[in-house]
């Protein structure tokens, strides 16, 4: 039968395989996780688990398998109640949009992302140093954003909140600026 903590370690060595390019059994590996994480009740390890199947879709370049997964992983978390986790479906539906060069509607989605986690904060499964990480990577996203659609007072508005979130939050791994 399924242990959390083992479907937890089958997720860190899922995430070895998408640096090693090893995708199609990523995606296996997902659905085993996916099942068991759902068996057991794990509702926000399940919304991060249909999210990185959305990400291992992506990088096999099948944006409407990512957009499906991104989907799911919403709905999912609204039925079950564990939205605070949504803010990663949110990032990764921008980045779709930033992907096909629809800057606006991507930044509408980042915005959103950031709103979720300015809402919600630290809690469940996002522990304070990945929620600073997320808040940054989501302001960052903006800034691109507002670089491509020459929206540079926005771009230094979302820059000077950025660096006040480093400076108070900052760690060797979420230090950007």
């Amino acid at each position: 039968m399924y242990e959390l903590n083992q479907l937890i370690d089958l997720i860190t060595k899922i995430r070895e395989k998408l640096y090693t390019n090893q995708l199609e059994e990523a995606i296996s590996d997902i659905q085993y996780a996916l099942r068991g994480f759902a068996t057991l009740s794990a509702h926000e390890w399940y919304v991060r688990t249909i999210n990185m199947m959305g990400v291992v879709y992506a990088l096999m370049e099948n944006e409407g398998m990512a957009v499906s997964c991104y989907l799911e992983g919403l709905e999912y978390a609204k039925e079950h109640e564990v939205t605070r986790i949504c803010s990663i479906l949110y990032n990764n539906i921008g980045s779709r949009y930033y992907a096909l060069e629809d800057y606006e509607t991507a930044e509408k989605f980042y915005c959103i992302s950031e709103e979720h986690l300015t809402q919600n904060g630290v809690g469940g499964i996002v522990n304070e140093e990945e929620y600073f990480e997320l808040l940054s990577n989501t302001i960052l996203n903006k800034i691109f954003c507002n670089l491509r659609t020459q929206n540079y007072e926005e771009a230094r508005i979302n820059r000077e909140l950025i660096a006040e979130i480093q400076k108070k939050h900052s760690t060797r791994k979420t230090r950007y600026i």
